[in-house]
């Protein structure tokens, strides 16, 4: 949202240039970061209420100071080495200091709302992130508008949305810190290889979400980067319904599954079928309205963005999918099933950006995500399903799918020159698609709720 909201101003104050280099260069935190990370934060949530092993204050103990050694040494070596990185990719010399600490925060931040799903603090990771949100907004705006116009406004507000909510959730007390897990040396061993394939599948994504912008950099140019991170900005509008969801669902499913297994895969199929056409119907509306959000708010130097949405909110609702089966084969300390899947996702995608970028440029890239994690998707679903299969309902989704495909297939084209009036001409095929999406996911509830509108007209209320 607060890249939404900046838009009619930033685009105007800075260039596509700015907001490529601002991309290339948060790819660095985001790809060290999850190599530090180690998929520690998936072991802290799934050993946290564990019955069995250590859990509780142990491991939290243990993870918080893995997470604050290993942010600080790899913060440290980004800075050390950033000169070299930076003459290879032509970005600023003065970042590695901003990127170096960027990394600590962006380690700490992850653990911290990973502490608060824990510990059900829900309404404060709400708050954290709508104030994260408008310092976000602030800084960068602020910035642009009085000192600087160039990538530096948004280097800085992407640091203000790592240490916002880090102040408002907070992290253990430091005399807690200070003292042992009292973990012997094969319990830490037993909990870091919960979330170690979290050194492979963290990376791979990356990889596959983040170094197609360096693959456009260095085979294009810094302005197709920017234009690309701005279909970028819109496309993954999707991920706040992704994040909102799988927030609340690794650590929930992990207490269905620790305190009722019995229950556990009806349960948690129901939800799955749930969750899965409400991304459906997400990457339908952002294919549908972001082109048409693009042309409205941004300066003319980026509208190209707006045909290479569909394909990157069609890589966010596989992204959503991936995570939600990840979980599956968390619950039985399986994700090394999930490697495999990722390092073929990898290849493929470096294959495929290497092929098609040449060419196709923006465009290929943004197909050559989309695709890389619809393969993704499809394999670790198919694992989660063999070793721990939960209770889909398969031709429901399927519809949906069809009829979404078959939707964004009219609706992401403009349908008139006037961005504005094209959107209220999209707005009433919209509502009805999604009406059927919803009909055919739980025809129940729909028909309740059509039955007390009617009730509703009826009595005038």
């Amino acid at each position: 949202m607060a890249s939404i909201l900046t838009m009619p101003i930033l685009t105007r104050l800075l260039t596509p240039s700015a907001y490529g280099i601002a991309a290339m260069s948060g790819n660095f935190v985001a790809l060290i970061s999850v190599i530090g990370l180690a998929g520690i934060d998936m072991s802290y949530v799934r050993s946290y209420h564990s019955k069995s092993g250590p859990s509780g204050s142990k491991v939290e103990v243990f993870a918080w100071q893995w997470i604050l050694i290993v942010g600080a040494l790899f913060g440290a070596v980004l800075f050390l080495c950033w000169q070299p990185i930076a003459r290879l990719l032509n970005l600023p010399n003065y970042l590695g200091g901003l990127l170096g600490g960027g990394i600590i925060l962006s380690l700490v931040n992850t653990m911290s709302q990973a502490r608060a799903r824990l510990n059900n603090r829900y309404r404060e990771m709400s708050v954290a992130l709508f104030a994260s949100s408008i310092g976000v907004i602030v800084i960068s705006i602020l910035v642009a508008y009085s000192w600087k116009q160039n990538e530096l406004p948004l280097i800085l507000a992407m640091l203000a949305g790592y240490a916002i909510p880090i102040i408002i959730l907070g992290i253990p007390l430091p005399n807690k810190l200070r003292q042992s897990s009292y973990l012997s040396p094969s319990e830490k061993v037993s909990f870091v290889k919960i979330g170690l394939a979290g050194t492979i599948t963290a990376p791979a994504y990356w990889l596959i979400s983040s170094s197609d912008r360096w693959f456009l950099g260095y085979l294009m140019d810094s302005s197709s980067v920017g234009i690309y991170s701005m279909a970028y900005s819109v496309g993954i509008f999707g991920m706040m319904v992704n994040n909102a969801l799988l927030s609340v669902w690794t650590t929930e499913a992990a207490k269905e599954f620790e305190y009722n297994p019995d229950n556990a895969r009806n349960e948690l199929g129901k939800t799955v079928n749930y969750i899965v056409a409400a991304y459906i119907c997400v990457w339908v509306v952002v294919s549908a309205l972001g082109g048409e959000i693009v042309r409205l708010l941004a300066s003319s130097a980026f509208h190209d963005a707006a045909e290479l949405i569909p394909f990157i909110a069609g890589a966010v609702l596989f992204h959503g999918i991936i995570h939600l089966f990840n979980t599956s084969l968390l619950l039985i300390n399986r994700l090394v099933y999930a490697i495999r899947w990722w390092l073929i996702g990898g290849i493929v995608s470096i294959a495929l950006n290497i092929l098609l970028i040449p060419t196709f440029g923006r465009l290929g890239a943004a197909v050559t995500q989309a695709f890389t994690l619809g393969i993704i998707a499809t394999g670790i679903l198919y694992a989660a399903q063999k070793y721990y299969p939960i209770r889909l309902n398969c031709w429901r989704i399927v519809a949906c799918a069809t009829m979404a495909l078959v939707a964004v297939g009219f609706l992401q084209k403009s349908w008139n020159i006037s961005p504005l009036s094209s959107i209220l001409y999209k707005v009433p095929v919209l509502i009805f698609v999604l009406a059927l999406i919803a009909q055919i996911t739980f025809p129940m509830l729909f028909l309740m709720a059509i039955n007390r509108l009617r009730k509703m007209l009826k009595t005038g209320n």
